[in-house]
């Protein structure tokens, strides 16, 4: 594996940390809403933020896997992608 994939694979690793974190941001932040004398922890506007960053993260992390695909595949076909 080269010093790109180990970048790569550590970004990976951030992004799944940060997915894990606003979901279950969202996940506590909606089990207080049949709550009466709590108010909602989030927002609907803030859930909404919180939908579409972790969607931009997913692309992100989907694009990184494309790459350390095609850098495999480049190794494995005799050049090494970098």
């Amino acid at each position: 594996m080269n010093t790109n994939q180990k970048t790569h694979l550590h970004d990976l690793e951030d992004i799944l940390g940060a997915v894990y974190g606003l979901a279950d941001m969202l996940e506590q932040s909606g089990s207080h809403e049949g709550s009466e004398d709590e108010a909602p922890a989030l927002s609907r506007f803030h859930r909404g933020c919180m939908t579409t960053a972790i969607k931009h993260l997913a692309n992100r992390a989907s694009s990184l896997v494309d790459i350390i695909g095609e850098q495999e595949a480049s190794k494995a076909g005799g050049t090494d992608a970098k």
